[in-house]
């Protein structure tokens, strides 16, 4: 196996016909729709249930966990809300640093980061919405239209190149691969440290591919691997 290659893909359940982002935190997978719903999933894609965003959230482009709490950006309102595990709004606060049409949301549960295709850089902000920093993402990678981490390296999917890109943890660019032919759209990207699966606007689909882990890699962010740790 090679990074990048082509595992597998499963159709979302009808109601979630406009996926805009994903977000896994190793155990299930979440999908924010264009109805502003989130869609639970176990990680073979079986459906699980759904919850409302607060009303107050316009346009939904990214989710992110860290097993404890969910975050979702809006890119039309320009800020970011926190909800708990079951969907409960805690808080919300906004953008700063220039970000301005944020379209992809991570954390490893230290930091933030949020990739806006109006500037073509990558946010980085404190687990309260701090703004500590950003840079820019490679020429190439110019419609970034997710991101995610596993806190070592951060990825960015591309909705026009169709291809996902690899960055270290300060920005620097380390290498791309394509997506699959059919899968054409991406519009959110999530990772458990084994697999990346993103999800596809148009076919309503997500689509995984393998990853090879460097000797001594142990997964996801410290507190991903702590909830698998309980479960097993």
């Amino acid at each position: 196996m090679t990074n990048g290659d082509f595992i597998d893909s499963w159709a979302l359940t009808g109601a979630n016909a406009n996926p805009h982002c994903i977000t896994t935190d190793g155990i299930n997978i979440w999908v924010v729709d264009a109805n502003r719903s989130v869609y639970k999933y176990n990680m073979a894609g079986g459906y699980i249930g759904s919850w409302g965003l607060t009303g107050a959230t316009i346009a939904p482009r990214g989710i992110a966990t860290d097993g404890t709490n969910i975050w979702v950006v809006d890119y039309q309102g320009k800020k970011v809300y926190k909800y708990n595990m079951s969907g409960g709004y805690i808080a919300v606060w906004a953008l700063t640093g220039g970000s301005n049409l944020a379209v992809g949301i991570t954390t490893d549960g230290t930091n933030i980061w949020v990739v806006d295709i109006g500037t073509d850089k990558v946010y980085k902000y404190n687990m309260s919405g701090g703004f500590i920093d950003s840079w820019a993402v490679t020429g190439e990678n110019a419609d970034g239209n997710g991101i995610t981490t596993d806190g070592t390296n951060i990825w960015v999917c591309d909705i026009v190149a169709d291809k996902v890109y690899k960055y270290d943890m300060d920005g620097n660019f380390i290498d791309s691969w394509a997506l699959t032919a059919a899968n054409a759209d991406p519009t959110g990207l999530t990772i458990d440290g084994t697999n990346i699966w993103v999800c596809d606007t148009q076919d309503d689909r997500v689509y995984k591919y393998g990853l090879l882990a460097p000797p001594g890699y142990t997964g996801l962010y410290p507190g991903a691997r702590a909830k698998m740790m309980e479960i097993m």
